[in-house]
C-alpha cells in the first residue's frame, strides 16, 4: 500500500483521499513541495532522482521535492521530506515560501497533476553533510546559478521538467542575486 494523499480540486480545497500509486495513475490532482536549498554565496544544490524513481529517473530535481500526505500542511511535508531526503532537521521558520504553482505532467503510466509549494532554505553546512536518502536519491550536486540556467537551456533531459517552469528560472536568477524574493 502506498502513503495516502488528500485529492484537491481547482482551488485547492480537500475533496478526498486516494493512495499515492491511484492518485499518479489516474492523474487525481494532489499536493506537493520543492524545498531548494541555497549556500550563502549563492549557489544552488540539487538532487539527482535514484534509477529506480517512477518518474524521471536520474534526472536532477530541487534539493527535495516530495508529497504532501493526507491531513499534512504544505510546510509541515517540506520540513518532513527535508529530514527524509537529506538528514537535515529544519526548523519550519527557516523555510521560505517562494511560491505555489499548478502544473500537470504526464509519462506513460505516470501522471502528476498538482499544486506545488516551493520553499527555499539557506543551507549553511557541506554539502558532503547530506544524507542520500536509500534507493530514492543518487547524490547531490552544487552548481553556480549562471552555469545551471545555461544546463537548463542546453540540456534540459538532464532535469526533471519542472526545473524548466518560469517559476524556478525566476527562483535561481533570485539566488544568483541575492535576492530570493
Amino acid at each position: 500500500m502506498s502513503e495516502l494523499l488528500d485529492i484537491v480540486d481547482k482551488n485547492d480545497i480537500v475533496i478526498g483521499q486516494a493512495e499515492r500509486d491511484a492518485a499518479h495513475a489516474q492523474g487525481l490532482r494532489i499536493r506537493l513541495v520543492y524545498v531548494w536549498f541555497y549556500t550563502p554565496r549563492g549557489e544552488v544544490i540539487l538532487q539527482r532522482r535514484g534509477a529506480g524513481k517512477a518518474s524521471y529517473p536520474n534526472r536532477l530535481v530541487s534539493t527535495v521535492s516530495g508529497h504532501v500526505v493526507a491531513g499534512d500542511s504544505y510546510l509541515e511535508a517540506a520540513v518532513r521530506e527535508t529530514e527524509e531526503e537529506t538528514g537535515v532537521q529544519v526548523d519550519p521558520q527557516a523555510l521560505r515560501l517562494f511560491a505555489k504553482v499548478f502544473r500537470r505532467y504526464e509519462q506513460p503510466g505516470y501522471i502528476t497533476d498538482g499544486f506545488r509549494s516551493i520553499f527555499l532554505y539557506e543551507f549553511r553546512s557541506d554539502i558532503d553533510s547530506l544524507t542520500v536518502e536509500a534507493e530514492e536519491g543518487a547524490g547531490f550536486e552544487l552548481w553556480e546559478c549562471d552555469t545551471l540556467l545555461e544546463s537548463l537551456a542546453q540540456h534540459p533531459d538532464n532535469f526533471a521538467p519542472f526545473l524548466q517552469e518560469p517559476i524556478n528560472q525566476k527562483l535561481i536568477a533570485s539566488i544568483a542575486q541575492g535576492s530570493q524574493e
